[in-house]
């Protein structure tokens, strides 16, 4: 009696398994898995790469940012940099691609208070048509406690994303 029960539960669970297996999987196609995030961390900064997904429909608008938090002892810290505090790259990873986004300017600052992130966005990737192909995204950090520019503090970081028709 028991076996029957059990062999009954099994063969169920395996039907219900069998009949939406193609609906999850077509739903995984249609809404790729989520977030995709890479970080690191100096002595009183984290700094993030994230992306919304990392699979994109040709044409689709890439949604990628880029985060900066101050975890210091003081209450704020007062940051220098160029136009931005990140420089991005995308380079194609099985094909030939390369475009760097950030610009020079006089030296800027932005001051961070301790525990709050603040968030860098491109806005110019919306606009940006990828063809198919893989894609390695590059984020190097470029500030400075002090506008002494010499002392600047570069941490790269980087993720992949890929394009698909």
């Amino acid at each position: 009696m028991k076996r029957g029960v059990v062999f009954t539960v099994l063969g169920i669970l395996l039907f219900l398994f069998w009949g939406f297996s193609g609906n999850v999987i077509e739903f995984l196609k249609e809404n790729p898995m989520g977030e995709s995030r890479t970080e690191a961390r100096t002595e009183d900064f984290l700094l993030s790469l994230e992306t919304k997904k990392e699979t994109y429909e040709s044409g689709e608008p890439i949604d990628i940012w880029t985060t900066v938090k101050y975890e210091g002892r003081k209450p704020y810290q007062k940051i220098y940099h160029g136009g931005s505090i990140f420089y991005l790259a995308i380079h194609g990873v099985d094909h030939e691609f390369e475009q760097v986004f950030g610009m020079r300017q006089p030296l800027l600052s932005t001051t961070l208070y301790r525990n709050v992130t603040k968030i860098q966005t491109f806005e110019a990737l919306q606009e940006l048509k990828l063809p198919p192909g893989n894609y390695r995204i590059e984020a190097l950090s470029d500030f400075s406690k002090t506008d002494d520019t010499g002392n600047n503090i570069q941490i790269p970081l980087e993720l992949i994303i890929k394009i698909f028709n």
